[in-house]
C-alpha cells in the first residue's frame, strides 16, 4: 500500500516534467462528425463526398442516449503528430463499440476494434475499453474514421496520448493497472478479514464493513478492466452498469457501516436522519443512472449527480466523526480521516472520469487510492474497536476493575503458572461491611459512588503485578502471584487501611466510617481455583463474625 501510494505521489510531482507537445492533445475541435442514430451508414457512405460532416463541437451536447438506446456517430479525424512516436487515441469510459478505420494507400482498410461490449480478448488493450492503439500510417494527416457507439454521449471527447504519456513511468514499472489491482487485492483482503470476524463475532458492524470493502473491490476490479476477465468473461455488462452499481453498493454499505460505527441513532439522531435522506438521494441518483440515465440527461445534471450526491452523504459522517473524535472517542479519529479520504478520491475521479476537469491519469486511478486509504484506516479502527469489545468483556464498568469472567480467565493462567513454577501464589476476598445497611440509608446512586470509591483504594493498594477484580455485587477479589499467605495478608491489611483511609462516612459502620472485611488464602501445586477461592471466603466470614474491619487468613489447604 505505501508503495502504491508513493508511485502516486511521485507520479504527480513528475508529470509536470514531461514534455508536453503531442502528449495529451484534445483532439475534439479537429474532428468532424455525423449522428447516425439509426445506425444504418457504412464506411463507404460516410467516405463519399457528399458525406453530410459537421465540426464535432456543434453536436448537441444535451441528448437522449440510454443503454438501451445508445446514440451511434461517425467522426473523421486528421492526425499528424509534431513528434515521432507511437500514439493511443483514448475516447469516453463510457463507449459500448468504437471500431476505427484507417484506410491504407493501397485501398485496403485497416481496422480496430474496442469497447465495453466488445470480448476482453478481441480488445487491442485487454483491461482499457476506451483506449485505442493508433497504427503509425494514421499518423500522416490522412482522414481516418472512427464509429462509436455510447450510452453517456454524443460528445465522445478524443484525447491524443503518447505512449510515454499514457500513465508515465507507471504503466512501464508498476502501472496504473498494477496499482488498481494492488489495491483491489488490498481491499478485498480486508474485506474477507472482516467476513470472518462479523461470523465469528456476530456483530452487524463487522458486515456492513465487509460488505463495502468487498463492494469496493468489484468497483476497483471495473475500473482496471479486469472483472471482465475474472469475475464475468464474456458476459454482456456493460462498463456503466457496472460502474454505476459497483460504486453505489460500496459507498452506500459505507455509509450504512458509519452510521452503525458510529452510532448516529443514537448519539446524533437529527443527523442521522438527514443521512438516511442523503442516503435515499444517492440510491435514487444510482438506480436512475442504470435504468434511466434520460432523466437525468435531460435535467443537465447527468455528469455531476453522483459525485454531488457522494459528497453530501458522506460529509455528514464526517462531520460526526470529527465531533466523536473531540469527545475523546480515539477510533472516531480513524474513521473521520478514512471518509474524508474516500470522498475526495471519489469525488475528484469521478469529475475526472466525467472530464468535468482536465484528464489525468492520477484522477483515473483517484477512487482506487481513496477506497484503499478508507479499507487501511477503518480497519486499524474496527481493530481498535475490538481491543475496546474485549477489554468491555473483561472488565466491570462501574468499578473498572477486572470483571469476574477476567478474574476466572487471570486465575486459570495463574494456576498453569504455578503447576510448572511451583510458585504460589494466594487470593484476597473482600467485602464492604454493612453495604446494604448503607444502600437503604444514602440511596442506590451513593452505594455505587462508595463502591467506586473502595475500588479505587482496593487497586491502588496492590501491586503492579496483581489483578484486582469485582466478583459481584459489593464483593471483591485479588489474584496476588508469587504470594503466600504472610504476604498475603500483609497486602489484605494495606487494603483495608488504604480502605478506612478514604473516610466515607456509614452511619451503621465501624467507627461511623465504611470499612471491608477481608479473606486471604494461598494456594500451593495445584489446588483449583474455585476450592482456593471457598477457602478465602470463609476467612472473609470468620472476619465477619471476629468484628469487621480486619482482615483472616484461610485455614491451610488439606493434603
Amino acid at each position: 500500500m505505501y508503495q502504491a501510494v508513493l508511485a502516486a505521489l511521485v507520479l504527480a510531482v513528475v508529470a509536470p516534467l514531461r514534455p508536453a507537445a503531442d502528449t495529451d492533445v484534445d483532439l475534439w475541435t479537429r474532428a468532424d462528425a455525423i449522428a447516425d442514430d439509426g445506425g444504418r451508414l457504412t464506411l463507404a457512405e460516410v467516405r463519399a463526398p457528399d458525406a453530410p460532416w459537421r465540426s464535432a463541437p456543434t453536436l448537441v451536447d444535451r441528448h437522449t442516449a440510454t443503454r438501451a438506446h445508445p446514440a451511434i456517430t461517425w467522426f473523421r479525424l486528421r492526425i499528424r503528430p509534431r513528434e515521432p512516436g507511437a500514439y493511443d487515441l483514448l475516447v469516453s469510459w463510457h463507449t459500448l463499440d468504437a471500431e476505427l478505420f484507417v484506410p491504407r494507400a493501397d485501398g485496403g482498410v485497416e481496422t480496430v476494434h474496442t469497447g465495453g461490449d466488445v470480448p476482453t480478448a478481441d480488445k487491442p488493450f485487454p483491461h482499457a475499453q476506451n483506449l485505442i492503439p493508433l497504427p503509425r500510417d494514421a499518423l500522416d494527416g490522412r482522414p481516418i474514421y472512427l464509429r462509436v457507439r455510447s450510452s453517456f454521449a454524443h460528445a465522445s471527447v478524443f484525447r491524443l496520448m503518447s505512449e510515454r504519456a499514457w500513465f508515465g513511468w507507471l504503466v512501464e514499472g508498476a502501472g496504473t493497472r498494477g496499482l488498481q489491482l494492488l489495491s483491489a487485492g488490498f481491499v478485498a483482503a480486508f474485506g474477507v478479514l472482516n467476513v470472518l470476524l462479523a461470523l465469528r463475532l456476530r456483530r452487524s458492524t463487522y458486515a456492513y464493513y465487509a460488505a463495502a470493502v468487498v463492494a469496493a473491490a468489484l468497483h476497483v476490479l471495473v475500473l482496471s478492466g479486469d472483472a471482465w476477465r475474472w469475475l464475468w468473461p464474456g458476459v454482456g455488462i456493460d462498463y456503466d452498469l457496472a460502474d454505476n452499481t459497483t460504486y453505489a453498493l460500496a459507498i452506500g454499505s459505507a455509509v450504512v457501516f458509519g452510521r452503525a460505527f458510529l452510532r448516529t441513532r443514537s448519539t446524533f439522531p437529527r443527523t442521522d436522519a438527514l443521512i438516511l435522506a442523503l442516503l435515499g438521494l444517492f440510491v435514487l441518483t444510482n438506480v436512475l443512472l442504470v435504468v434511466a440515465p434520460e432523466l437525468l440527461i435531460g435535467a443537465g445534471v447527468w455528469d455531476w449527480a453522483e459525485i454531488v450526491t457522494t459528497a453530501l452523504v458522506l460529509a455528514p459522517l464526517a462531520l460526526c466523526g470529527i465531533v466523536a473524535a473531540s469527545r475523546g472517542d480515539r477510533e472516531a479519529v480513524l474513521y473521520a480521516l478514512a471518509v474524508v479520504g474516500v470522498m475526495l478520491g471519489n469525488v475528484i475521479g469521478g469529475a475526472g472520469i466525467n472530464l468535468l476537469v482536465q484528464y489525468t491519469a492520477l484522477l483515473h486511478v483517484a477512487p482506487t487510492l481513496g477506497f484503499a486509504w478508507e479499507a487501511l484506516l477503518l480497519s486499524i479502527a474496527l481493530a481498535e474497536r475490538l481491543r475496546t469489545f474485549e477489554h468491555d468483556a473483561f472488565f466491570d464498568p462501574l468499578t473498572r476493575l477486572t470483571n469476574r469472567r477476567g478474574l476466572e480467565r487471570a486465575m486459570a493462567e495463574e494456576r498453569a503458572h504455578a503447576q510448572r513454577t511451583h510458585a504460589p501464589y494466594s487470593v484476597l476476598v473482600l467485602d464492604v461491611d454493612k453495604f446494604k445497611s448503607y444502600n437503604d440509608r444514602y440511596g442506590h446512586l451513593a452505594g455505587d459512588q462508595a463502591l467506586s470509591a473502595v475500588a479505587t483504594a482496593f487497586g491502588g493498594a496492590l501491586r503492579a503485578v496483581d489483578c484486582a477484580a469485582r466478583f459481584g455485587g459489593e464483593e471483591f477479589v485479588a489474584l496476588l502471584p508469587g504470594t503466600d499467605i504472610e504476604g498475603a495478608v500483609a497486602l489484605g491489611e494495606r487494603v483495608r487501611r488504604a480502605v478506612r483511609a478514604k473516610a466515607i462516612p456509614h452511619a451503621d459502620g465501624v467507627d461511623g466510617v465504611l470499612t471491608v472485611s477481608i479473606g486471604a488464602a494461598c494456594a500451593l501445586g495445584d489446588e483449583p481455583g474455585e476450592a482456593l477461592l471457598e477457602r478465602a471466603d470463609a476467612a472473609l466470614y470468620a472476619a465477619k463474625h471476629g468484628g469487621r474491619d480486619r482482615v483472616e487468613p484461610a485455614a491451610p489447604a488439606l493434603a
